[in-house]
């Protein structure tokens, strides 16, 4: 295991020379090694956030020991430079790569460096309500093709529908609380650590349904997901006017599922 202790003391080094680079804005830690327990060969994936005016220094100087440390044998240190305006700037869309934000780990910076890695984590304010409307709408939408590809007898085509519902479901779960869809090596982990407040069932049970969903059609699990989700639903005015849209279909789901 000598050469894990030699990665993390370039790691140490690493974020020792950030720490004391007055260029340097901030540092963090993102990727798998902020979601415990994480694997001992798990890659060390490092952000440096440099001042714009420095900006072109700092990857010539970091990317520099980047180099190094893949000569030396340590693939396993990623290391990311941003510049500071680039990494501020609020987004216009929703980028779904920005989960690896979600519980990043500052070592170095100040509050408000903390507060953009955190602000960095979510979707934006003035983007999630559009985005937690068209999760549902697409949720309801696969489901209701779902149905009407089983009562068809059209398998596969069910089959793509569910697994397309499911996804939906999952960006309308997180999503009610700003945050990104998790990867989805990471999903169980974060339904199990960090469950949503407003998820629909208990987290062992909505684990359950989906893999039951997924894996086959399981009208139980169906219904389950489906009732339980709209309840949630009601109690959020940005889905009202989606739930009022499929009124019509409602006794035909009920029936089906």
């Amino acid at each position: 295991m000598i050469w894990m202790y030699s990665v993390q003391k370039a790691f140490d080094e690493l974020v020792k020379a950030a720490k004391n680079d007055n260029e340097v804005v901030g540092v963090f830690l993102g990727g798998s090694r902020t979601k415990p327990p994480f694997k001992p060969s798990a890659d060390y994936d490092i952000g440096i956030v440099a001042k714009s005016s420095a900006a072109d220094r700092a990857m010539e100087k970091y990317r520099l020991m980047k180099k190094q440390s893949l000569q030396n044998g340590m693939p396993m240190l990623d290391i990311f430079i941003f510049s500071n305006s680039d990494f501020a700037e609020k987004p216009k869309t929703i980028d779904p790569s920005s989960y690896y934000y979600e519980h990043a780990k500052v070592l170095a910076g100040g509050k408000r460096f903390a507060d953009l890695i955190k602000a960095k984590g979510m979707i934006a304010e003035n983007l999630a309500d559009r985005y937690v409307a068209d999760s549902l709408n697409g949720y309801i939408y696969h489901t209701y093709n779902m149905v009407k590809c089983i009562k068809d007898n059209r398998v596969l085509a069910s089959k793509l529908e569910s697994s397309a519902a499911v996804i939906c479901l999952i960006n309308f779960v997180f999503g009610l609380e700003r945050r990104f869809t998790p990867f989805y090596g990471y999903l169980e982990w974060e339904l199990t650590n960090h469950p949503p407040k407003n998820l629909p069932l208990n987290k062992q049970l909505f684990i359950k349904s989906l893999n039951d969903a997924i894996n086959e059609y399981n009208a139980n699990a169906h219904k389950r997901l489906y009732k339980a989700m709209l309840n949630v639903a009601k109690k959020f005015p940005q889905c009202k006017g989606v739930i009022e849209s499929w009124n019509s279909v409602q006794d035909f789901m009920e029936d089906m599922l």
